[in-house]
This record gives C-alpha cells, sequence and structure tokens, in this order.
C-alpha cells in the first residue's frame, strides 16, 4: 500500500516525501540503530523534496544520498556546539513523536494524520532561536560562510530524531562537482550567518 500510494500519478492523492517518511513502516525501522533498514531511501525521499535540491541534476541527489550517513539523536544530547570546528552538516530525518491516526488506510486520511513535530532546539549564547523537525538541515554555516569553520550555535535534540551526516569532504566533493549545489548552499549559509549576527547584536 505505500508504495502504491507513492507512485500515483495525481499529486493530490500521492504521498509526499514526510508522510512517507513517517509511515508507521518506515519510522518503526529507523528507529533501531542496529538496524539501517530503508534508511537510503529515507535519504532520497528527504532530500529529494527540499527547496535545495529542486531542479537539480538527479545524479547529484544519488551522489549526495549515497554520501549520507545515518545517526540517532536521543533526548539532551548536543548535535553540535557553539566554537567546536565544523566537520560535517546535517538534515532532519523521521522522529517517533510524530502521530499517525487511526485506520490502516493511507492516502488522504493519512495526511489529516500526521502532526510535524520538531526535535532539535537551536541555541545562540544559551537563548533559544529556533527548533529543527523532519526535512530540516543545519551546519553548513561553519562548512561555508566562515574561514575558521567555527559553530555558530549548540544544537539540541530534546527528543528522539533521525539524522542523516554529511561531511565536509563529501560537501566539498559534491559542491565542486556541482556548481548550482554549491551556489545554494553558499547564499543560504551566509544568509543563515548573517541572521545569526543579528540575533547576537539584538541581545548585546
Amino acid at each position: 500500500d505505500l508504495l502504491c500510494h507513492m507512485l500515483l500519478v495525481d499529486p493530490r492523492r500521492r504521498l509526499t516525501a514526510e508522510q512517507c517518511l513517517q509511515h508507521p513502516w518506515i519510522v518503526n525501522a529507523s528507529m533501531q540503530e542496529n538496524r539501517a533498514f530503508g534508511s537510503h531511501h529515507r535519504a532520497f525521499l528527504l532530500i529529494r523534496r527540499l527547496p535545495l535540491f529542486e531542479q537539480v541534476d538527479p545524479l547529484c541527489l544519488s551522489e549526495v544520498t549515497s554520501k549520507l550517513r545515518r545517526a540517532v539523536a536521543r533526548p539532551g544530547e548536543y548535535v553540535i556546539r557553539s566554537g567546536d570546528e565544523g566537520k560535517c552538516m546535517f538534515f532532519v530525518g523521521s522522529t517517533p513523536q510524530l502521530t499517525v491516526g487511526s485506520g490502516v488506510h493511507l492516502g488522504e486520511e493519512l495526511a489529516r494524520g500526521i502532526v510535524r513535530a520538531k526535535c532539535l532546539s537551536v541555541l545562540v549564547n544559551g537563548a533559544e532561536v529556533t527548533r529543527l523537525g523532519t526535512g530540516d538541515y543545519f551546519g553548513e554555516v561553519a562548512l561555508l560562510a566562515r574561514p575558521d569553520h567555527k559553530r555558530t550555535a549548540d544544537v539540541i535534540a530534546f527528543s528522539t530524531c533521525e539524522l542523516f551526516e554529511l561531511r565536509m569532504e563529501d560537501v566539498t566533493a559534491l559542491t565542486e562537482r556541482f556548481p548550482m549545489l554549491r551556489s545554494r548552499l553558499q547564499i543560504m549559509a551566509e544568509a543563515r550567518l548573517k541572521r545569526g549576527s543579528s540575533t547576537l547584536t539584538a541581545g548585546a
């Protein structure tokens, strides 16, 4: 049933990437650290719907997916710390807190039953500035917008969530091979750095 609803031609009835990620069959597998079942497919479903990857070469999607490494963040765990050297960026995958409505049928019933849950808190100088959840990404600022590659914020998990890690050397190789990806990441990283600086100034 999951595959059938993923392949529907009508976009109004076809499941989105987020809905696929939150299907019990996928989520239950993702939260077991000793089982990598479906992680490659979940990663592909995740990144292909991000604005960052809109209209990019399909080969780019395949290459990025192949480089992603799965991890699980637990409540209270620091994923990154401000001031540390950045060596990777992250994409946020599934979280067990997302609820699915009653019934076993997919389609519109499943869509109505899904609640997007946040699982990560972003802190600047100890103050929370935003929360992140499925489909968000972070960590690119240190890799692309700071010469010293230092982290500019703390990111802490307040509930269990799946992460996909992309290491700096892979980011470098991929952005050299796919200039559009580098341009988009650079623009977004610089915009986030500027917003972070504004937050620091306002709090001073």
